[in-house]
Order: structure tokens, then sequence, then C-alpha cells
């Protein structure tokens, strides 16, 4: 199901789209593609309370909305907005889109974050961090 809202005054558009079910939505490219033009990334939680999204939209540079994330060494201190009650989010929208200067920036801080913290690349290299580190303290 697919809703498409007309663009506002600012020539904002809200497009809100829900699959039939998991994996049963748009192929990886077109999806990629629709997140590549996403300004702000709506990231509520699934059945879990972790979600993909943010990754994916932090990868693209997206300002990232998603419920209040758990500690980890990996969000703490991270650039995603966090709210506790989505009937906040109009006017914490209209407050970033009136803001192009800030969007800019924390789009940057997202993806700096994801490259930093959270691609392949540095999940990598956590994890042999942390073997090292559990190797070297079994050989003391």
């Amino acid at each position: 199901m697919d809703m498409l809202y007309p663009e506002d005054q600012r020539g904002a558009r809200i497009e809100i789209e829900r699959a039939e079910g998991f994996r049963a939505g748009h192929s990886p490219e077109v999806y990629a593609h629709k997140l590549a033009q996403t300004k702000i990334a709506l990231c509520p939680r699934g059945v879990s309370h972790e979600t993909f999204r943010i990754y994916e939209a932090m990868r693209s540079g997206c300002v990232v909305i998603a419920a209040r994330q758990l500690p980890t060494w990996f969000t703490e201190g991270g650039p995603v907005i966090e709210i506790d009650d989505w009937t906040d989010l109009k006017g914490l929208a209209d407050d970033l889109l009136s803001n192009e200067g800030k969007m800019q920036e924390i789009s940057l801080q997202n993806r700096v974050w994801w490259e930093e913290k959270c691609s392949e690349e540095a999940v990598a290299h956590y994890m042999a961090r942390e073997l090292s580190l559990k190797l070297m303290k079994q050989n003391i």
C-alpha cells in the first residue's frame, strides 16, 4: 500500500509505504534509490527493540528519527534523533525541515557515525579488538 501526500509549502513530500509482509517490499535497488532520495527517515520499531532501518538510513545520510535506543557501544552518543512519543513527530519534523543547515549537519553526522561505528568494516575492527583483548587476558 502506497500513500503519497502532496508537497507542502516548503516542497516537502511525505511518502508512506507498507509492504505485504517481511521481504515483500521493494527490490534492494529500488529501496536503496528511495532511501538515497530521503531527507528524514522514520524508523519505528518492528517486533524487536532494534530495527535495521536505522543503519540503512544512516548509511544513506538521512536524518534518522527512531524510538529511544538501548545503550550500546554503537548507539550511545550517536546522532539518531530519539523520540519517546510519536505524536511529537510533526513539530520535530517541521523544525528540522525549516532549518536546512541543521538537516545537512545531522545528515553528515549520521553518515560519519555509520562509517565509524556501524559499517561492516567498523564492526569487524570492533570484533577483532574485543577478541584480541579476550585472548590477551587468557594468556596473562
